[in-house]
């Protein structure tokens, strides 16, 4: 196992993006889920130590409190992880019937009536659109402890990159296999890298990295210059920054974020039908439209991803992206267990195609939601700089 600096980066890629607007809505609280049947890698059910749904992830740090009882919520960041709070809000929290998740604001550091909005993926993952002055979408896990399992084995995808990247602390890398054990004085790797430039190579890659070395705490990991949010399960945050101080001090500035998800063996294209909501990030879409939530239909490894117009009505543009994965003997957990590879196509007069790493599971956390998380280059530029990302998640 290789340090970062044994590492020669295929390109710098750009700043990841993802963003959604928030309607009215009609039904209080959130779908819960439970984790009866989950596979061997993870566990979501909820600790003792934790009795309201709460959710918590990096940059800065946050934590958000829902009450299931009353539909209410409280919403805080802090510099570091347990730190006093430095912004706060309070409201009320629903489903919409188009199955997005809105939280509206009562009283506290934003405006009455002002609505935050996103998806959600099982119990494990949160995903809320840019509600301050950034752009950048706030990734949240559930807080309920630390991986039940002594180790766990997941796909990894980048979600937000730096320039320029810095060796021993940043990967130049898309996606992979993260590992984690609390055997011994813990161990954090990123088992296996890929770029996107070459994601199925012929042979394996003798390129991995161990991060740090420590043991998680209350769902937390602080190690060097990297710190870790963990589910009970699989799915987990990993922050890597320039410095230690930085980790310390709660300073994202020139700090890379990747999102470990849960890995399932893909059973063929077909299990990739369905009807999804999600949110798709494209920098170089429709003149530098930068983010939007989609409706995304897929059948025979085709999906076509079109562009929400009203979160209430989930009514959408004519025109919409086409996602293509074809040749099903070679695209299926390649190059790892729960990855599929394929092609992209904007709309439009002149389309462009770029290919896409997705990790799919079709019963994630034994929610029985299917989930597609993709990393990719962006179709409207030759410029392998500029990634775009998608999330989506089908819950029937």
């Amino acid at each position: 196992m290789k340090t970062l600096h044994h590492l020669k980066p295929p390109f710098i890629a750009g700043a990841i993006t993802l963003c959604l607007a928030g309607l009215t809505g009609c039904t209080r609280g959130w779908e819960s889920t439970t984790d009866d049947n989950a596979s061997s890698s993870s566990s979501s059910s909820s600790s003792s130590a934790f009795p309201d749904p709460t959710y918590y992830g990096p940059g800065s740090s946050w934590k958000l409190v829902l009450d299931d009882e009353s539909g209410d919520f409280t919403f805080d960041r802090s510099t570091t992880p347990n730190g006093t709070s430095d912004w706060s809000v309070l409201g009320r929290y629903q489903t919409l019937e188009s199955e997005f998740i809105q939280l509206t604001v009562e009283s506290g550091s934003l405006a009455a009536n002002r609505t935050i909005s996103g998806i959600q993926i099982s119990n494990d993952l949160v995903v809320l659109l840019p509600f301050i002055d950034n752009d950048n979408a706030l990734q949240l896990l559930t807080l309920a402890g630390c991986p039940t399992n002594e180790t766990i084995s997941s796909n990894w995808l980048l979600y937000k990159t730096t320039s320029p990247l810095e060796d021993e602390k940043h990967t130049p890398y898309h996606f992979g296999t993260f590992y984690y054990s609390r055997v011994a004085e813990g161990t954090q790797q990123l088992q296996h890298q890929y770029a996107l430039t070459d994601p199925t190579p012929s042979e394996s890659p003798d390129n991995g990295v161990t991060l740090s070395n420590g043991k998680c705490t209350d769902g937390l990991l602080t190690s060097g210059t990297h710190q870790y949010y963990f589910t009970q399960g699989a799915t987990a945050l990993i922050e890597s920054a320039q410095t230690e101080e930085q980790i310390a001090e709660g300073n994202t500035n020139g700090a890379q974020f990747l999102l470990s998800v849960e890995a399932r063996e893909i059973g063929g294209v077909s299990t990739l039908d369905g009807n999804y909501i999600g949110v798709l990030q494209d920098p170089q879409f429709n003149g530098g439209e930068q983010s939007f939530p989609i409706k995304g239909s897929c059948a025979g490894g085709v999906c076509t991803l079109k562009e929400v117009t009203d979160l209430t009505t989930g009514e959408t543009e004519q025109l919409g992206y086409e996602l293509t994965f074809t040749s099903t003997d070679i695209i299926e957990n390649k190059p790892i267990a729960g990855m599929i590879m394929g092609n992209i196509t904007e709309p439009g007069n002149n389309p462009g195609t770029a290919q896409l790493a997705c990790s799919f599971n079709a019963d994630y956390a034994g929610s029985g939601d299917h989930a597609l998380i993709c990393v990719g280059f962006s179709p409207g530029t030759t410029d392998e700089s500029t990634l775009m990302n998608l999330y989506m998640v089908a819950k029937d």
